[in-house]
């Protein structure tokens, strides 16, 4: 049998393909250790806009804020632009021979030193260079890389990315191509309105009932469970904003100033009744409590001994807002004992 011809050109001409996909996976890798703290720093950002930071920081602390963020990204971008560096083409060949058994590639670029002159030699050459093209015939670019971890021992990245999920799934994602609104000091808006007032009602924790804006209750009747704790905020001089109301014990009346022109009062609705905002924007509000009910314990039937030989009490229990827990006390019954 004839050996086989050599191969003419660029042996490495038919696998163009594996070696552009191994140089761009080794630049991914590169790109990845070289600005993940970057990237990092900009999906921690994301997440601050996304769940609207900016609307909780005065007009002068955004700015400082922002300054900080951009000034930390142009010096990780600057770290990672002095390490990284862009693959050559002799890297990714090297990267794909280094995936293949028997390094085809380096066998496919070699040439002979000795024995050029001989048939025999000659023969030999190329038949091993057409089995290591076999081979290289089925190079498969390998997957980026990037091993981070090593370089990353505190998991900073892996904080970054949940942070980023967490925004996508509960934040406001497109609240990042908003401008911020920026907290105005209390009761300015209102103040150029005139007297104003806001009010919030927050049900005890374990009715599991959600709270209440006040100003957004639509009505006058409102019906709330028996210890809520209501918060109103009065905007305006002392005095210029009426208030009454019959639901707590005794009475309660505004007289904590917040400053300026800023006047708070918390209460707690112990009874049904009535509570009365007077001024230009004042409401009426009909409160009726909801008595909280004391829980029910029924017991279907008596202890009874299982087979093995504990002890089984079924019950039932009930409580309008729920059972967390119960507690169980076991005595002993003296008049039913049998003495004999």
């Amino acid at each position: 049998m004839p050996p086989p011809p050599p191969l003419p050109g660029d042996p490495l001409a038919p696998l163009a393909r594996p070696i552009a996909l191994t140089r761009a996976a080794m630049l991914a890798e590169r790109l990845l250790r070289a600005f993940w703290p970057l990237l990092s720093l900009a999906a921690v950002t994301f997440t601050l806009l996304a769940f609207r930071l900016p609307d909780h920081l005065g007009a002068g602390q955004w700015p400082v804020l922002a300054g900080a963020l951009g000034f930390l990204a142009v010096v990780l971008a600057a770290s990672g632009l002095r390490r990284f560096r862009i693959p050559s083409r002799a890297e990714a060949i090297a990267r794909l021979d280094a995936a293949l058994p028997g390094r085809p590639l380096a066998a496919l670029t070699d040439s002979l030193t000795l024995g050029e002159t001989d048939p025999a030699t000659r023969a030999l050459w190329a038949l091993h260079r057409g089995r290591m093209a076999e081979r290289a015939a089925g190079a498969r670019a390998p997957l980026p890389a990037p091993d981070l971890a090593p370089r990353d021992p505190y998991g900073l990245r892996i904080s970054a990315l949940t942070g980023v999920t967490v925004a996508l799934i509960f934040g406001a994602p497109l609240a990042i191509f908003t401008p911020p609104e920026h907290p105005r000091p209390p009761g300015a808006a209102e103040a150029a309105m005139g007297p104003a007032w806001e009010g919030w009602a927050e049900p005890p924790r374990y009715t599991g009932k959600p709270g209440l804006y006040l100003n957004g209750v639509e009505g006058e009747d409102l019906v709330l469970p028996e210890g809520t704790k209501l918060s109103f905020r009065f905007y305006g001089p002392p005095g210029s904003v009426p208030f009454s109301e019959t639901v707590s014990s005794p009475a309660a009346t505004p007289d904590k100033t917040e400053g300026g022109e800023v006047q708070s009062l918390d209460l707690t609705a112990r009874r049904s009744g009535v509570i009365e905002i007077g001024g230009r924007t004042g409401r009426v509000f009909r409160v009726t409590l909801l008595t909280d009910a004391g829980p029910e314990v029924a017991l279907p039937r008596l202890a009874e001994r299982r087979a093995d030989g504990k002890l089984a009490q079924p019950f039932q229990a009930r409580d309008d807002y729920g059972v967390v827990r119960g507690q169980a006390r076991v005595t002993l019954d003296l008049a039913a004992v049998d003495r004999r």
